[in-house]
């Protein structure tokens, strides 16, 4: 193998490395963006998860409400020993 024949062939495999070197930088870049995108989509949907928990939350408050009304309304006084937002009043 002449010495062109050699440098000829190094300078063929420099230039094959440099491309798989430039793709693996393209999928480093993909994989950043899948990622960041990832992490979007997870926080987008525990935002709506958390908004939907609080809408419900504040349902439960407004039911635990409307039941001690109806039951002072019922009884003509109020019970503190009967929780109305989930927790038991002292």
């Amino acid at each position: 193998m002449s010495t062109t024949t050699f440098e000829k062939g190094l300078a063929e495999v420099r230039d094959r490395l440099e491309r798989i070197e430039g793709e693996l930088h393209d999928l480093d870049t993909s994989l950043e963006r899948l990622q960041a995108d990832a992490a979007e989509t997870a926080w987008k949907a525990r935002e709506a998860a958390e908004a939907a928990i609080g809408a419900a939350r504040d349902r439960r408050i407004a039911l635990g409400e409307s039941v001690a009304r109806l039951r002072d309304a019922a009884t003509g006084a109020s019970n503190p020993s009967i929780p109305t937002n989930g927790k038991e009043e002292k």
